[in-house]
Parts: C-alpha cells; sequence; structure tokens
C-alpha cells in the first residue's frame, strides 16, 4: 500500500493548501495529462527495476551486435548489419551518439534536456504540430532512390503507363487503387505532377501522422517527460519508415492506422472514449488492405475491456458505441468475398513457398518450414529491422507478467504483439525476405505498439532508472534513420542485394533468380549494360525462364553481342513457344543480323500468337518492304 501510495502521489504533483503556496507556484508546471491520476495501479517498483536493468543490457547487447556485424561477412543477420552499408561518417556518428546514452553519467547530463522537450510536447500542441512537420521534412530529405522494396518498380512503372495496371493490382482493394494508382496518374495528366512525387508526398504526410500518433499514444498511456518521449519514439521510429519515401502501397497507411488504433485502445481502456474513430479507423484499414482484418483481434481486446470498465449504465446502446461497431463491421462484409478469392489465388502461396523450401506439403511442411533455422533468423530479422528495439519486449516484459495480469491495457497489447509475431512467422513472402519486408510493415507497428507499453509502465514505476529514456530514444532512432538513408544511396543498396545474394545462407532458388533479374533491371537503368548482362545471365542460369533469358538477350545486344543474344533468344522460344512477345524480340535482332528471310518467318510466328500485336506487324512490314526494294534493285540494270 505503501507503495502504490508513493507512485500515486509523485503522478498527481501537489494538491490541497500546499497548492496554493509560494513554494507551490514555483514548482515546474506539470502537463495536463500527466496531472491527472493514473486509471490503473502502476507496477511494484522492484519488478520494474528489474525490468529496467534488462531494457538496459538488451540495449548494450544491440549496440554491440549492430557494431560488430557491420564488419562480419555474411547474411544472417541482415536486419541489424545495416551499418556495413552506409556512408561511414554520418552511421557511425549516429550509432556513438546512441552508444554514449548507454552510459548512465552520460544519459543523466542529458535527461533534464529530455524531460523537457517530452514534457513540451505533451502540453502544447502546436510544438506537436511542429514536431510532425519536422519529421515529414526528414522523410521527405531521404527519397527511396534504390526501387528495391516490393513491387515498387512495377507500380511506379504503373502509373508511368510502362505496366498495364491489370498486372500490378491484381489483388488491389479499390481504396488502395485511388491513392496509389488513380491519383497519381491523375495528377500527372492534369498537373504535370510526376507519380514518384506524389507518392513521397503522400509519403510525408503519414511521416507527420505517424509523428503525431507517437506522442498521442505517449499521452494516451499517462506519460509525461523522459518516459513520454521515449515511448513516443519506440512507436515513431522504425524500419517502416521506408514505406513513406516513395514507395506506393496500401501497407503505408496501414502502418499509420495500426497506430491510431493503438491509441483508441489506450483511449477506451484508460478513459471510456475512442469507441467510434477506432470502428472509422479499423473500417479504414480493412478497405484499405486485407491484412487489416488482422487488426480486429487488438481491437476485440479494447471493446472488451471497455464493456467491462465502462459499457455499464447502458453506456453500450449509445449511438457512437453501436455505429463504432457497425463501421468495421459492414467493411469486413464488404471486403470478405474479395479478401476469400485473394487468399485463395495469392495468400495461400505465402504459406506453401514455405513449404516447399522444405521439401515438404501440407501442414507437415508448414511447420517444418516454421522451425527452419533460416527462417527464424529472417523474422528476427524483420523485428531487428522494422521494430529496432522489440526483441527487448519479452525480456523487459517477463519481470511485469504479475502486475500485467491485473492490467486490462496489457492485455491490449499482448494482441497486439501476439497477431504480430503469428504474422511475422507465419508468412513467408513470394520475392524473398530481404525484398518483400514491407509485408511485416503493420506487424512492426504492433510489437513498436506493445513495447512502448511496456517501457513506459517500466520507468513509470522504477524513477530512479528514468536516465534509460535518452538511451531509448536514440536507440530507436539511429538504426530508423540509417535504415532509410540507405535507400538514398543506390550504390550501397545494390552491394546489400549482392551480398544477400552470394554469402551465407544461401536463398532458395527462385528468390535468388528475381533478385538477379531485379539488379540487371537496376543495372540497365544506370547505364551500366555489362553489369546488367552478368545479373540477367546469373538469373537465367538459375531459372531459364523465357522472361529471364529474353532479357538477357536484350542486355547482350546492347552490348553489341547480336549473335550471342540471337542465341539466347533461340533457347527462349524454345522453352516458350506460344509467346508471342519472345518471337517478336527474336525476329527483331535476327533482322539486325541482316538474315532477312528468317526474321520475316519468326515476326510472322509473332504475329500468328497475337494478331493484334502493332509492332509485330510493323515489323513484318518493314521486313518485306526491304525485300521488295532488294529484289528490285537485283532487276534494275546497272548503269
Amino acid at each position: 500500500m505503501k507503495k502504490e501510495a508513493g507512485a500515486a502521489r509523485g503522478t498527481r504533483g501537489q494538491s490541497g493548501p500546499a497548492a496554493r503556496t509560494g513554494r507551490a507556484r514555483s514548482a515546474p508546471r506539470v502537463p495536463p495529462a500527466a496531472s491527472r491520476p493514473p486509471v490503473l495501479a502502476a507496477a511494484d517498483p522492484a519488478d520494474a527495476s528489474a525490468a529496467a536493468r534488462s531494457l538496459w543490457f538488451v540495449l548494450v547487447a544491440l549496440a554491440l551486435a549492430r557494431a560488430a556485424l557491420a564488419f562480419l561477412p555474411g547474411m544472417w543477420w541482415w536486419g541489424a548489419n545495416t551499418l556495413r552499408f552506409v556512408a561511414p561518417a554520418w552511421g557511425w556518428s549516429l550509432w556513438a551518439i546512441a552508444a554514449a546514452m548507454l552510459i548512465p553519467s552520460v544519459a543523466r547530463r542529458a535527461m533534464p534536456a529530455f524531460s523537457r522537450t517530452g514534457d513540451a510536447l505533451v502540453a502544447h500542441p502546436a510544438l506537436v504540430a511542429l514536431a510532425c512537420a519536422a519529421f515529414a521534412l526528414l522523410v521527405w530529405s531521404l527519397p527511396d532512390r534504390l526501387y528495391f522494396v516490393g513491387d515498387f518498380m512495377m507500380r511506379l512503372g504503373s502509373a508511368l503507363g510502362q505496366v498495364p495496371p491489370e498486372n500490378v493490382f491484381p489483388q488491389a482493394t479499390p481504396l488502395d487503387l485511388l491513392l496509389h494508382y488513380r491519383l497519381p496518374v491523375w495528377l500527372r495528366s492534369q498537373l504535370g505532377v510526376e507519380p514518384l512525387v506524389t507518392e513521397r508526398v503522400l509519403g510525408a504526410i503519414k511521416a507527420a501522422l505517424l509523428a503525431g500518433l507517437g506522442v498521442a499514444y505517449a499521452r494516451a498511456l499517462r506519460l509525461n517527460g523522459g518516459t513520454g518521449l521515449a515511448a513516443a519514439a519506440i512507436v515513431i521510429f522504425g524500419g517502416y519508415l521506408g514505406l513513406f519515401t516513395g514507395f506506393g502501397k496500401a501497407l503505408g497507411e496501414l502502418v499509420v492506422i495500426t497506430a491510431c488504433i493503438g491509441v483508441c485502445a489506450m483511449w477506451m481502456v484508460h478513459e471510456g472514449r475512442g469507441l467510434l474513430l477506432m470502428g472509422a479507423t479499423l473500417a479504414l484499414g480493412i478497405l484499405l488492405h486485407r491484412s487489416g482484418a488482422l487488426l480486429l483481434v487488438p481491437a476485440a481486446v479494447a471493446w472488451i475491456a471497455w464493456f467491462r470498465r465502462f459499457g455499464g449504465g447502458g453506456r453500450w446502446s449509445r449511438w457512437d458505441v453501436a455505429l463504432g461497431l457497425a463501421l468495421p463491421a459492414g467493411a469486413l462484409a464488404f471486403a470478405m468475398p474479395r479478401m476469400l478469392v485473394t487468399f485463395t489465388a495469392t495468400d495461400r502461396e505465402h504459406l506453401a513457398l514455405g513449404s516447399a523450401a522444405q521439401g515438404g506439403a501440407g501442414l507437415a511442411g508448414v511447420l517444418a518450414a516454421l522451425v527452419s533455422r533460416v527462417h527464424l533468423a529472417d523474422a528476427l530479422d524483420h523485428v531487428l529491422l522494422l521494430s529496432p528495439l522489440a526483441v527487448a519486449l519479452p525480456f523487459v516484459a517477463l519481470p511485469l507478467l504479475r502486475h500485467a495480469r491485473r492490467r486490462p491495457d496489457a492485455a491490449v497489447v499482448a494482441a497486439f504483439a501476439l497477431v504480430a509475431t503469428l504474422t511475422i512467422l507465419l508468412v513467408h513472402p513470394r520475392q524473398g525476405e530481404l525484398r518483400d519486408w514491407d509485408v511485416f510493415a503493420p506487424s512492426a507497428v504492433a510489437l513498436s505498439l506493445a513495447l512502448a507499453w511496456v517501457v513506459g509502465e517500466t520507468l513509470r514505476a522504477a524513477p530512479r532508472h528514468a536516465w534509460l529514456a535518452p538511451a531509448v530514444v536514440c536507440a530507436a532512432l539511429a538504426p530508423a534513420v540509417v535504415w532509410i538513408g540507405q535507400g538514398t544511396d543506390v550504390p550501397r543498396g545494390i552491394a546489400r542485394v549482392r551480398a544477400y545474394l552470394i554469402e551465407e545462407p544461401r536463398r532458395p532458388d527462385p528468390e535468388r533468380a528475381q533478385l538477379w533479374a531485379w539488379l540487371g533491371v537496376r543495372h540497365m537503368a544506370d547505364r551500366r549494360r555489362e553489369a546488367a548482362a552478368e545479373a540477367y545471365r546469373e538469373a537465367a542460369a538459375i531459372a531459364p525462364s523465357p522472361r529471364f533469358l529474353v532479357e538477357w538477350a536484350i542486355a547482350e545486344a546492347d552490348l553489341g553481342h547480336t549473335r550471342d543474344a540471337q542465341a539466347i533468344l533461340l533457347r527462349a522460344a524454345a522453352r516458350g513457344p506460344n509467346m508471342a512477345g519472345v518471337w517478336l524480340t527474336l525476329a527483331t535482332i535476327t533482322a539486325d543480323l541482316g538474315e532477312l528471310e528468317a526474321a520475316r518467318g519468326y515476326a510472322r510466328r509473332a504475329l500468328e500468337l497475337d494478331p493484334k500485336n502493332r509492332a509485330a506487324a510493323d515489323l513484318l512490314s518493314r521486313l518485306e518492304g526491304a525485300d521488295t526494294l532488294a529484289s528490285a534493285q537485283r532487276r534494275s540494270p546497272a548503269r
């Protein structure tokens, strides 16, 4: 009882007659959110101290691991070796600042500044708006120039009219299409704004919203000072910021939506408000992307906790409660048919890929893939990359379990962590772990929400460990900024992809072939023709599909190796005899060699397969015209 009373006094601040004295008036201003007593009991100080010590040990281990991995070969821990592939000057500078904050004496000196910043953010909305604008400017200043993540190139090419949209957006929802296809295409046609600029503007807006939600989450947890700043930083600074630097996909919006649902859940549990916003945000997430339905789990836990604490007296029958429940239910009913089709056609492959990699099928294959050493390492890499401190979650939460059992908000964050963990463990991205990390970005936000709650409870109940707040802020910020900064450095980004391809562990052949082909496209864009030909040759050696063979042939033709290109295309035609594009490319290359009769035969074959192919018809017309002209010249008398 004494411990709880002491914690309550520390949280409430002064009250009663003493608050009206001159001494009380001279005390620092306490932000309104922190002046309210916590609605739920604080953790035991002894347990919180144990959790704080665990947090410090994990932060030190992470700092040492990130430094060591910058010098070690191998790509087992690609989620933590980002310092190996960035400019040393600024990458190591950020690491050094974060490492310095792990020294207690240094962190204690920095603590007053962090506390004042946290208090100011909680107390002054205008300052929050300014911080959000500054954060958006930071993300805007680090554009993605590598175009590696997910289907970045295909989506950008579709908006530019280079790739048919039906090839890029077969599973996209109408809302995803509106934001990331129709809007960029319209702005380009009407105002001349390039699609990449549109996506970067949208990304900066999402970054500002995420920053505001990070602060709102700290306020919802009744945190202030350095502790509140640490909780906000954990939510804000994650590798998922890379989705805001030009990539156009609804998973970026889902990152913001996940954070918003976390804020609403804490409002519901602590204060009994936010039900309508929760329902509207959840409905928006479901309509944006099918994985938004996973957020129904923590949302349901929040609804149950609200009903137990605040649902009495007929409050459950209010209009906002009914609408808050009806909105996600309606969105789910609307989206469910499309979700089922997508799961049958596409999402099952995410599990089947893991089974195939382990040489099994069905449930046995899924389980074998789940426990494989490479997959478990990749799952940990996703966590290290996207939520840099989330590996501390089990170690810091363990001492607080006794306290957490009495907290309904702990059940909410546990639901976030459970859904995120299962998603990261069970899903095997189609294009590989390194490239399709965007699939796990919303899950990483869920882990960040859970960790922010655990760290907040730890430092609130163990004020003598409050100096850890600067360490937490810097430990979250440094790897996140290093990661998104890596996308601006094309040569180092390419070096990272090549290391992933040629160093241990060896990746499945389909993944390696896709990555070599991406390198070929990337080198062609940079006019590095020899490197492009090498990359395509590697892709075709692994998976000699007509597509890879044609791309390799085009790269060889660009180098002037026309005869080699023809031989490669003949292999492609043998493997894809019904592909008009293969025959058309072969006809073009053969014509360049002066073999007009053979070229006409290849062009006719392309037209037989695709009678509406205008390029094949034009090529055949030119070839026949050239033959007619040559015949006329042979018949004309010599002068």
